[in-house]
């Protein structure tokens, strides 16, 4: 009986170390796989992204041909046969388009914004800054630190400074930030209805709606915004709602500086882009990049 005990024990050892390989064998089969989908998951996220990029800009390229050849009167153009995938969809006051599933596209006219890099808007900033239920004292503070940077006119009195004015239009809308008084919130919505760019005449036509919301009547903004969204607001129709007096500072037809973004979505890629461009079809030079 114990001379039958070796054998038996040297089973025992042979059985565990085949055991120990197989273990490390499969533990070494596991991580391959792991590796391997790890591998194919980044080579996939890597091609979402180039696809992301090479859409992008395939729509960029279309969207500014589309812009350079429809005409700016109308949205777009008489003649429906003539309008493409993208005209057919899109706008001028900011409001989000799809010409495709995976594609968003915003258009605002920069006329459509309010300028807060021009003398003469402090009535318009103020109603914007009660509309935002901003204090009439910080409203008043802001208009006139805005007015003060730029060596502009202000309605409070200000002693000699050790630092003056600028002598200059705000190069960002960012500038905004450093004025005080403006919450994150309130910043956000300032800066996507107003430009830093001059506008010397003011497009209600292609305003944001809550930009028309601060500058009308409430009955007169929703009717304006009802017959946009119908397609049914026109420089008439604007003007016998709001009765304007000095048609000198408004414009009805699309200017020929867009802010633009686009935002396309391929697999768990997003690709996003803006600018503003100048868009001047009969030009020497028919577009401008401005930003």
């Amino acid at each position: 009986m114990n001379a039958m005990k070796p054998k038996y024990t040297k089973r025992g050892v042979a059985l565990v170390q085949v055991l120990f390989i197989t273990t490390i064998l499969s533990l070494m089969a596991l991580h391959f796989t792991l590796t391997s989908r790890q591998q194919v998951a980044i080579a996939t996220t890597l091609q979402d992204k180039v696809s992301a990029e090479l859409q992008l800009l395939n729509w960029k390229n279309e969207l500014l041909f589309t812009l350079l050849s429809q005409p700016a009167t109308g949205s777009v153009g008489a003649d429906n046969t003539v309008a493409t995938q993208i005209s057919q969809h899109w706008n001028f006051h900011g409001m989000a388009f799809s010409p495709a599933d995976n594609v968003q596209i915003r258009l605002q006219d920069i006329e459509g914004l309010l300028s807060i890099s021009i003398a003469g808007k402090d009535a318009e900033l103020q109603q914007l800054f009660s509309y935002l239920q901003l204090p009439e004292a910080d409203a008043v503070r802001i208009i006139s630190e805005l007015a003060a940077q730029q060596d502009l006119p202000s309605v409070i009195h200000r002693p000699l400074r050790a630092i003056a004015g600028r002598q200059m239009f705000l190069q960002s809308i960012s500038e905004l930030q450093q004025l005080p008084g403006i919450s994150a919130e309130q910043y956000r919505t300032v800066a996507a209805l107003t430009t830093n760019l001059q506008v010397s005449r003011f497009n209600p036509l292609n305003a944001p709606d809550a930009l028309l919301r601060a500058l009308l009547l409430p009955d007169i903004a929703n009717e304006v915004i009802r017959l946009r969204n119908t397609n049914a607001l026109t420089a008439a129709s604007y003007s016998a709602l709001v009765r304007i007096g000095d048609y000198e500072n408004y414009s009805f037809v699309r200017g020929e500086r867009l802010l633009i973004e686009l935002e396309v979505t391929h697999g768990s890629a997003v690709a996003k882009r803006r600018f503003i461009c100048y868009i001047r079809p009969e030009n020497q030079f028919p577009l401008i990049w401005l930003d």
